[in-house]
């Protein structure tokens, strides 16, 4: 049996952390609310994409200018957008070495 200190302080932990859980279940749905807004805006692209992949549209000459046929410019355009911080394996193995050793 837990000292009457011991047990106060779970009872408050619990209290925290249901509250933490509230506020992320907020974080969560507002994420699902945004995703949703954006789908939205995609689905006529995806629609037409769909369409031409299909044969059942044929684009415009406008709609097929592409300045150029080279993947690799387009893929470093994208990755300029789009900054993904990768970690390598060691990494990964250091924080939880660190994490870890501050638990201790």
């Amino acid at each position: 049996m837990l000292p009457a200190p011991v047990k106060r302080r779970i009872k408050a932990l619990k209290q925290l952390q249901l509250k933490t859980t509230n506020i992320e279940a907020k974080f969560f749905q507002e994420v699902h609310e945004l995703e949703c807004k954006y789908y939205q805006m995609c689905v006529p692209l995806y629609d037409q994409r769909s369409q031409i992949v299909s044969g059942v549209y044929e684009p415009t000459d406008e709609q097929c200018a592409w300045e150029s046929e080279e993947e690799e410019e387009l893929s470093n355009d994208l990755k300029s957008k789009v900054n993904i911080d990768i970690k390598d394996e060691s990494e990964i193995k250091k924080e939880a070495e660190i994490k870890k050793d501050t638990e201790e």
